[in-house]
C-alpha cells in the first residue's frame, strides 16, 4: 500500500472507530488494524510548550524571496531589497 494511502486508510479507520462503527466488519485481521490504528493513536500529541530543534541550515534566510502561485511573499524582511537565491 502507498504511503499517503496508508495514511487516508488509517484516518477513516480512527473515524469509523471513535463514531462506533464495527471495524471487524472492514476486512482486515486484528493484528494489522492494530497496527494501523496503533500509528494514528499518537499523531499530533505533542506538548503544547515544545519547540522544534535549530537546523544547522536553515530554511529561510533574512531577504529570501518565497513566491508561490504567482504571489510574492517576504519570508524575512530585515533588508529592504528582495534577494533571491537562485
Amino acid at each position: 500500500m502507498r504511503g499517503g494511502d496508508e495514511e487516508a486508510l488509517q484516518v477513516e479507520l480512527a473515524e469509523l472507530q471513535q463514531a462506533g462503527f464495527d471495524l471487524d466488519l472492514v476486512g482486515f485481521d486484528d493484528e494489522e488494524l492494530a497496527r494501523l490504528l496503533a500509528r494514528n493513536a499518537t499523531e499530533g500529541l505533542t506538548d503544547e510548550d515544545a519547540v522544534p530543534e535549530i537546523t544547522e541550515s536553515p530554511v529561510t534566510i533574512p531577504g529570501d524571496l518565497w513566491i508561490s502561485a504567482n504571489i510574492a511573499c517576504f519570508a524575512a524582511t530585515l533588508h529592504r531589497r528582495p534577494i533571491s537565491r537562485g
